[in-house]
């Protein structure tokens, strides 16, 4: 039950045994800890630095990569969040690992919704339509539609916007009716 302590001897057992066989699943336990606890962004960062520059080949590191991003996120810090969620797309590329679990997709939306929080529509909305275009993502695109059609009415394109809704999730309004009214009322009132 003593976390802090397990992190300490953790840490020491990279620092002590670099080439352990154990390193990459101590690495992510590491990681993983770190992130389950109010520990600095720093160390967290540092953490997933250390384990992707050690271990390039291994797929928790795309994980581990998202984790931050998500981490970064949640603090508003869209900027560094962005970072993260494309070195995560830049990792998956160099595997070259099928992305059975979705994680460049997930990479994907997290970076369009920092560009979004930053007012980097254009950029935002060329990564959502890679993410909406393609069949293979449609699982998130109950997340990812209803962003890329915001997108559209915040930019004033309203038919775009319908068009996007229906193609990623369906005909019916849904959650999104009460904010497509709101993106419409003040425009209709002009």
């Amino acid at each position: 039950g003593k976390r802090e302590e397990m992190v300490r001897a953790y840490q020491e057992v990279i620092n002590l045994y670099p080439d352990h066989p154990q390193e990459a699943d101590i690495r992510f336990l590491l990681l993983k800890e770190m992130a389950a606890q109010p520990f600095s962004e720093a160390d967290l960062v540092g953490g997933i630095i250390g384990a992707v520059t050690r271990l390039p080949k291994d797929p928790r590191g795309i994980r581990g990569l998202l984790m931050v991003g998500k981490r970064l996120d949640d603090l508003k810090l869209y900027e560094l969040a962005e970072t993260y969620y494309r070195l995560a797309v830049l990792l998956s590329t160099m595997q070259q690992t099928r992305d059975a679990g979705g994680s460049t997709a997930e990479a994907l939306l997290g970076q369009a919704r920092a560009m979004t929080a930053q007012g980097k529509l254009v950029e935002a909305d060329a990564l959502l339509r890679v993410i909406n275009t393609n069949v293979r993502w449609s699982d998130i695109w109950s997340v990812s539609g209803p962003l890329w059609a915001s997108l559209a009415f915040r930019q004033g394109q309203y038919r775009e916007g319908v068009r996007r809704w229906r193609q990623t999730c369906g005909p019916l309004g849904g959650e999104l009716l009460p904010d497509l009214f709101g993106w419409l009322a003040p425009a209709l009132g002009e």
